[in-house]
């Protein structure tokens, strides 16, 4: 089932609350806006939190090093979208429906950060 948002639903403020993957609603739906507005987002906004949103949020993530939080939407995540995208006007292209890019993206992203890990084991 597709669920509908209205603009007065999607303008405003992103809420501060943490979203997971398989959750749905109004919240999720800004964040799908958000994102799209970024050119990271390029499905339907349909307000479930699904692997494409999840994809496009780690891509944001990735952009901005919020690495604990990679995979979901919480605090650290809320203010990079609210305020330092605003500023710093993220100019990403948009990917293609294909997952190859944003996953060659992610990986390239994550790389590092898992090899720090296993060299400090």
């Amino acid at each position: 089932m597709k669920a509908s948002y209205t603009n007065s639903d999607l303008n405003g403020d992103l809420e501060i609350e943490s979203l997971y993957e398989g959750d749905h609603g109004p919240a999720v739906a800004q964040l799908q806006t958000k994102l799209a507005e970024l050119n990271l987002y390029t499905s339907d906004i349909t307000g479930q939190f699904d692997t494409q949103t999840k994809q496009a949020l780690q891509a944001f993530q990735c952009q901005y090093g919020l690495t604990e939080e990679a995979g979901y939407f919480g605090i650290q995540t809320w203010y990079a979208l609210t305020f330092w995208s605003q500023e710093t006007k993220l100019s990403l292209p948009r990917f293609t429906a294909t997952l190859k890019p944003i996953q060659e993206f992610i990986k390239g992203c994550l790389k590092p950060l898992f090899m720090r890990k296993i060299a400090q084991k």
